[in-house]
């Protein structure tokens, strides 16, 4: 029936309704691909303000990190001492682990990064147990405090480590003592991306036969949340991550491809994890794990910032993601975070 419609129309209407068919579906797919278009750009502005220009601050100069502890805010030295309390009785397993793997009734101890010496102190106070104790930080005033301590088997020096590598200095020739445990707590992804393995080389060669290499890292990757306030909390870590002498926030996966390349075999290397989620805690605890994981940021950026005006967006987006986050994280009962930290030591098998 169509068809024998269509035949009887003149040709100039058959032409005219050819071409507005074809005009018709044209224009009906020049409106879809704008709309494709329109979406497009709506999602690569939101890339674009997540990524902060990060383009714009290649051009900035590098500079490594350089964290004054001592210098820091009470509050900031408070987390780090949080830090190292949380995961006490699992490093301490380890280090028993440790000690009964080097066969050596009293192993000596260098401990990169001491800092003041608190975390070396908690850990190898037994003199029954664990022989020197050295500890090197390249931060004067913190040695001058962990020295103040006056324990009469631990030592603290003042080095900085980039140099003792460069200089192929011999800390075992320097302490006139065996090294047997070389233990790295969160301090390898303070020395910069392109430094860190030559660093650990270095170490090895300090290490005694049967020796161990410690290291405790975290990574970045390893912050979960589940919440209407996840992006914000991804965000975080990016603009964290992202300014002018951050440190190796992605440190933590790099730790068995590092001690493979000392050890050669992978029989040799012992990985674990630690971790923590919100599940139980209090709203105190909340607001401590909020502070160790997310709210020390804002000071790394706050610092950044003063050196480097250029990214004054970074800090004030910063501010108002811990200004937004920080009381749904605390008092909000449906907001779950789990966070990782990771340890490795590989063994120097002669």
């Amino acid at each position: 029936m169509f068809l024998e419609f269509w035949n009887n129309l003149p040709s100039l209407w058959k032409t005219i309704s050819i071409i507005t068919t074809a005009l018709s579906v044209i224009l009906a797919l020049y409106l879809r691909w704008l709309r494709i278009k329109k979406i497009r750009i709506e999602l690569k502005e939101k890339q674009t303000e997540k990524e902060y220009k990060i383009s714009d601050k290649a051009s900035l100069p590098y500079k490594e990190s350089n964290y004054d502890l001592f210098n820091s805010t009470t509050q900031e030295f408070y987390r780090l001492r949080y830090q190292a309390n949380r995961i006490k009785s699992f490093e301490l397993q380890h280090l028993d682990n440790i000690h009964n793997i080097l066969n050596v009734s009293k192993p000596n101890v260098l401990d990169i990064g001491c800092a003041d010496g608190s975390v070396a102190l908690d850990r190898f106070h037994d003199s029954k147990k664990w022989g020197k104790i050295f500890g090197i930080d390249n931060q004067a005033s913190l040695i001058s405090q962990a020295n103040s301590k006056n324990i009469s088997n631990f030592s603290f020096y003042t080095f900085n480590i980039n140099k003792l590598c460069k200089e192929n200095f011999d800390l075992k020739k320097h302490f006139g003592e065996p090294i047997h445990l070389i233990f790295c707590t969160m301090s390898i992804h303070h020395m910069g991306k392109k430094n860190q393995l030559a660093i650990l080389k270095y170490l090895w060669r300090q290490l005694e036969n049967n020796g161990i290499l410690y290291i405790r890292s975290f990574d970045d990757s390893l912050k979960l949340s589940c919440s209407e306030y996840s992006d914000l909390i991804d965000e975080l870590i990016l603009i964290s991550a992202s300014i002018p002498g951050a440190s190796d926030r992605y440190h933590g996966r790099k730790l068995f491809n590092q001690l493979i390349s000392l050890t050669n075999n992978a029989q040799n290397i012992i990985m674990d994890y630690f971790m923590t989620d919100t599940i139980h805690m209090t709203n105190e605890e909340k607001e401590s794990y909020f502070q160790y994981a997310y709210g020390f940021r804002l000071d790394r950026v706050k610092t950044t910032y003063e050196e480097y005006p250029e990214i004054k967006e970074l800090y004030e987006r910063a501010s108002k993601i811990i200004e937004l986050l920080k009381p749904e994280f605390i008092y909000n009962d449906s907001f779950y975070a789990l966070s990782g930290e990771s340890i490795a030591y590989a063994i120097k098998k002669s």
